[in-house]
């Protein structure tokens, strides 16, 4: 099986991408919101996935006016609601086979 390409964000990319200040990236950095990697020069590294759930975070700032604790709980519990459909419609479609 080939490997698969990711792509990553530099930081500076990622402030480009999304217009947003260093610091609310940083602070969901801090808060556990967004993991990044780390180059072998020390760099942050951002993949596809966390820009996405960086996008999502300001948008519930936004809105919701939420404080970092309740930024961090909400972008987890959206992400795992997504995987538990995901989930679901992965078995839906295995248990069709059986029906």
């Amino acid at each position: 099986m080939p490997a698969m390409i990711k792509f990553t964000y530099s930081l500076t990319q990622l402030y480009q991408t999304t217009h947003l200040s260093s610091g609310f990236i940083e602070k969901c950095v801090e808060y556990g919101i967004l993991d990044p990697l780390v180059s072998q020069s020390g760099d942050w590294l951002f993949e596809v996935d966390q820009l996405i759930r960086l996008k999502k975070a300001a948008r519930l700032r936004d809105d919701l006016d939420l404080n970092w604790n309740g930024l961090a709980l909400a972008i987890d519990l959206i992400d795992e609601v997504e995987q538990l459909r995901n989930e679901n419609r992965i078995i839906k479609s295995r248990l069709k086979r059986f029906l």
